[in-house]
């Protein structure tokens, strides 16, 4: 599988890079402000757990300059008696990242971004200082070593902080007036229990809007930053409010869905502060790092690196795997491709491109199901609901039957769309999502994990591995221009794509929901070089739902003259049993191919044993074009012999018209007919027709009428079709002990008329075998009916054995116990009632099992004198 991922692409603040400082006359300045971080950094290399902490000193004049002091701090507790950490941690935005303004850091002036500035200026104090760690000020920016180590300090630091601050800059126009309004329609929603009308807002609305447009909600560090806090601040210049008041008002804010999608994500964390219990050290997140960047790709980061690293904090992962520790002096191709490797199973090759956020990933995997709908919440939970059709493959069931048809995922950066593809790599645990595009795939999410619902037993991907199945897993290709393979390659890549396509299709054409718009927009992502096979436009041309002619017609409209168009396509067709099957072999017959279609003796049979409404048309069709040079043989004219369908004796009576000589009435032929169990009494109307066209001579053999007595046709087919051979054979009509026990077992609701019939001819009763009463005491059907014919021709001389009455016993039937009741009053106390009969009684499954158990009891308690056994 080549996958093309573009999952990580930064989207940029337009912030000055720190080179740009280089020759600025603030330079030598700010230099001492750096060399005094390294200096408090050699401290911090033995330590791991060691970080910075900003003393920010109190002053009452608030015009004065800000002073700050370092000092190193030990994130780690050793013991109880410490309690809680007393620090903030400040989550902000840098802003244009010029450092335009000073503040005094131990003694010497250090510049800052006028952001940071304004927020220090908020929160000092007139009377006390202020225990801080901000980023800009606790980490060299300029030592790529020290933000390696202090990097995976994040999670431990925002998470053990007294309180996170959130700083959205200072209230200006039209901001003001902003934070203090999603404050009180929170208290309004608490004190009134009903929601505020957010439609009246007026200039709170446009102040609310702009608040929330801030830069803040779209950076990808403060993911962590409130993702892992215990409590949160948020300010807006002096005006503080509780974060949990915060998302509670937001909740009340009708918000355009645009806005959604960027503010819910962040509110969503938030919300989860005061559920988190205390930090303790080693804790994980409970995300993986592939769907943390699934849901948060979209974010942006100054540097690239932090695409990865900011979201560390959050993942369930191990922060010790190396492709997972942070390093910036990596350049980012390969932080990207080390990503992407941890990501994807070990047995995909990844391939990255410098100055490109795209990265090319070879893989083996199966396409398990397309996407039929989506629902998307973006504001409750942030949740996507899909509906999931799967192909008909191995691996394809295997997991249908552990996460079923309704998936619930979490919000994803990236949209998923109806017609998007469930893929699973092999080695992988869990599948992911992609999206056709040519002769290759768009990576849509790299983890889709379903979460649980009512109606699977277990969702965890561990415990669905692969299965062993002859189902290969195909190459699938996520491609680039870049891309160079040989022409075996090349073609064993389309190839493989085709396939998919096929399954696809297919599976679409199974569900009965086939919907040409899905299909059309397949065709469309495919385009011309992904070659259509066989097998789509063969089961395209099976199709029998009304869209049938539509969907051929969009197959002949995107790949045209090559479509592949072989016999069996064609027989397909011949035989498709829908409303659409005339148009569609009209379409090939007239269109596309002509005389050179294939018109086979399959495709010739396919149509007459067409059952569907348009099957004379069909054949009909075939004559016009063919005429006599239509391949009609024996097995031709069987097909239409057995037709159960409303066309049956019509195609029949089109093979004998057009034929120039008598049609080739075998004995197979004359059988089939004679075993017609269709609606239309086809069977009886054909047996007619076949001694019209041969008054004499026509093959009835002792099999013909034993497929007659078997006849289980509604409306009496079999017994008419008895009843005819009879008038055409009288006395040497072939009737053995066969066809007599085939009629004694004869289910269907003729069963006994044709019994009637058979002994309407003289001696026949003699013929009523001990094989013939067991056929009629196991039908389920009229079996108690036909027993008591037996009885009436042979009484007392009925052969009754003790597998008679077993088969008895056994009978499910709702005339079961109807049966068993005939044999006791007809033999009472000679009945042959073993240990055998009584136990298959006994464990009769019938809903009319407990009838056939109360027969045989009261019979044993009337007649004494029976084995003391059989009773028990």
């Amino acid at each position: 599988m080549f996958i093309h991922n573009a999952l990580f692409t930064s989207l940029p603040y337009g912030v000055t890079g720190h080179d740009d400082l280089a020759n600025t006359a603030e330079y030598h300045t700010q230099n001492r402000g750096y060399r005094l971080l390294s200096q408090l950094a050699r401290t911090t290399h033995s330590k791991p757990t060691v970080t910075r902490m900003i003393r920010l000193l109190p002053d009452e004049d608030n015009d004065t300059p800000i002073k700050c002091s370092l000092f190193n701090y030990t994130l780690a507790r050793e013991c109880k008696r410490r309690g809680n950490h007393l620090y903030e941690a400040l989550s902000y935005v840098w802003g244009s990242g010029v450092r335009s303004e000073s503040v005094i850091l131990d003694g010497s002036p250090y510049l800052v971004t006028g952001s940071l500035h304004a927020a220090l200026s908020y929160l000092r104090d007139s009377q006390l200082d202020r225990i801080l760690w901000i980023d800009a000020l606790s980490i060299n920016q300029e030592d790529a070593d020290e933000k390696s180590r202090q990097i995976p300090l994040m999670r431990m630091i925002y998470a053990q902080a007294s309180c996170v601050i959130v700083w959205l800059g200072e209230a200006t126009q039209p901001r003001d007036g902003g934070l203090e309004y999603i404050r009180r329609i929170s208290e309004d929603q608490v004190r009134k229990g009903v929601p505020t009308d957010a439609t009246n807002m007026g200039a709170h609305h446009a102040a609310c809007l702009d608040l929330l447009q801030h830069a803040w909600f779209r950076r990808t560090w403060v993911l962590q930053e409130v993702g892992v806090a215990r409590c949160i601040t948020v300010m807006c210049g002096s005006v503080p409010i509780n974060g949990h008041t915060f998302c509670e008002g937001i909740g009340q804010l009708e918000l355009p869905t645009r806005l959604q999608r960027v503010i819910y994500p962040v509110v969503r964390l938030m919300r989860g502060a005061i559920f988190r219990s205390k930090y303790e050290v080693n804790s994980r997140g409970a995300i993986c790092l592939g769907q943390l960047i699934d849901m948060y790709h979209s974010h942006q980061a100054t540097n690239k690196h932090d695409k990865v690293y900011a979201l560390l904090g959050l993942s369930s992962d191990d922060p010790n795997t190396p492709s997972l520790k942070p390093n910036y002096n990596l350049p980012w191709t390969e932080v990207y491709r080390q990503t992407a490797s941890y990501i994807f199973p070990r047995n995909c090759s990844v391939e990255t491109w410098p100055d490109r956020d795209e990265a090319m990933i070879k893989g083996k995997g199966w396409v398990l199901a397309r996407i039929d709908s989506v629902h998307e919440v973006i504001h409750e939970y942030g949740h996507q609901f899909i509906q999931i059709l799967y192909t008909d493959n191995t691996q394809s069931r295997h997991y249908q039957s552990i996460w079923g048809n309704e998936w619930t995922l979490p919000a994803s950066a990236a949209s998923i769309q109806e017609g998007d593809l469930i893929c699973l790599l092999d080695g992988a645990s869990c599948p992911n999502i992609i999206r056709l595009c040519r002769d290759y795939f768009i990576l849509v999410t790299t983890t889709a994990l379903p979460q649980q619902n009512n109606k699977s037993k277990d969702l965890n991907p561990r415990s669905a591995q692969k299965i062993d199945s002859g189902d290969p897993p195909a190459t699938i290709f996520f491609s680039l221009p870049e891309l160079q393979e040989t022409p075996q390659e090349g073609e064993r890549r389309l190839a493989d794509m085709a396939v998919i396509m096929e399954e696809i299709v297919r599976a679409m054409l199974k569900s009965g929901v086939s919907r040409p718009q899905a299909i059309e927009r397949l065709l469309c992502q495919s385009g011309a070089s992904i070659a259509i096979t066989e097998g789509l436009v063969k089961s395209a041309a099976a199709h029998h739902e009304s869209d049938a002619y539509t969907i051929m017609e969009l197959l002949f409209q995107h790949h045209g003259p090559s479509l592949p168009i072989p016999q069996g396509v064609v027989k397909s067709a011949a035989g498709n049993t829908g409303p659409c099957g005339y148009e569609i072999m009209k379409k090939l017959l007239c269109q596309h191919r002509g005389t050179s279609l294939p018109i086979s003796e399959g495709v010739v049979k396919a149509a007459a044993g067409n059952t569907g409404p348009c099957g004379y048309e069909i054949i009909k069709l075939l004559y016009q074009h063919r005429g006599t040079s239509l391949p009609i043989s024996e097995g031709v004219v069987k097909a239409a012999a057995g037709n159960t369908g409303p066309c049956g004796y019509e195609i029949v009576e089109l093979l004998c018209q057009h034929r120039e000589t008598s049609l080739l009435l075998t004995e197979e032929v004359v059988k089939t007919a004679a075993g017609n169990e269709g609606d239309y009494s086809n069977g009886v109307k054909i047996m007619n027709l076949f001694h019209q066209q041969r008054p004499t001579g026509l093959p009835i053999s002792e099999e013909v009428v034993k497929a007659a007595a078997g006849n289980r046709g509604y409306y009496g087919v079999g017994a008419e079709i008895i009843e005819h051979l009879l008038q055409h054979l009288g006395q040497s009509l072939p009737i053995s002990e066969e066809v007599v026990k085939t009629a004694a077992g004869n289910t269907g609701s003729c069963g006994y008329r044709i019994m009637e019939l058979l002994f309407r001819r003289e001696r026949v009763s003699l013929l009523a075998s001990e094989q013939v009463v067991k056929a009629a005491a196991g039908n389920v059907g009229n079996g108690h009916e036909i027993l008591m014919l037996l009885i009436q021709h042979r009484g007392t001389e009925l052969p009754v054995s003790e597998e008679v009455v077993q088969d008895a016993a056994k009978n499910t039937g709702h005339n079961g116990y109807a049966i068993m009741k005939i044999l006791c009053r007809h033999l009472e106390a000679s009945l042959p009632i073993s240990e055998r009969v009584v136990k298959a009684a006994a464990e009769s499954t019938g809903v009319y099992g407990y009838r056939m158990r109360e027969v045989l009891s009261q019979h044993l308690a009337a007649n004494p004198t029976l084995n003391q056994q059989h009773r028990r």
